[in-house]
């Protein structure tokens, strides 16, 4: 036997075996699996949602909800005005009632209108906040927020009821670090 013929058999036993034993690696999968979960009110949930100012949240199947209407006011007000701003302080607080420190903010950064945003203080608790580590503050296990505060931005919103979705996010510091806001 001379050499070029045995360097092409162990050539092809290397190639052969590959394509039996394979890489490991696959472009994708389908997998069906059950997974088991609790839904629980806003109040006993995971991220507990408690009510501090009736006058403008409430819990409507159990989801906390904002209204900001004629029944804010007794001198006759209707609600916001047309391109302008609106704080409404110490609206609801949140209490961390899972196992890891959380990092909360909202989804809204008051750059478009309109916008609802959510404050601690008068820090906006924005995407870009929840982003740097030097200045974010993290609710512990256990620990409530202080009170949280909203800012209403109208833009030239028609002079009509509205209706805007907005989301709370909760994440963890690895969360955040590893995936970002």
């Amino acid at each position: 036997m001379n050499r070029r013929t045995a360097i092409l058999g162990v050539g092809s036993i290397a190639i052969g075996s590959t394509a039996v034993l394979g890489s490991g690696a696959f472009s994708s999968v389908d997998a069906q699996r059950s997974i088991s979960i609790n839904v629980a009110d806003d109040s006993i949930a995971y991220l507990a949602i408690e009510v501090l100012n009736d006058d403008i949240a409430s819990v409507s199947d159990d989801v906390l909800q904002l209204t900001v209407d004629e029944q804010l006011s007794e001198t006759g007000g209707k609600g916001v005005g047309v391109d302008s701003e609106y704080k409404f302080r110490n609206v609801f607080s949140v209490t961390n009632q899972g196992t890891n420190p959380v990092v909360l903010y909202g989804d809204e950064d008051g750059n478009t209108e309109p916008y609802v945003q959510l404050l601690s203080g008068d820090t906006e608790l924005t995407k870009s906040y929840a982003a740097d580590e030097t200045s974010r503050d993290t609710i512990s296990p256990g620990q409530t927020s202080d009170p949280l505060s909203i800012a209403i931005g109208t833009g030239t919103l028609d002079r009509k009821e509205h209706s805007i979705d907005f989301t709370i996010t909760a994440a963890t510091e690895e969360e955040l670090d590893t995936h970002g806001p």
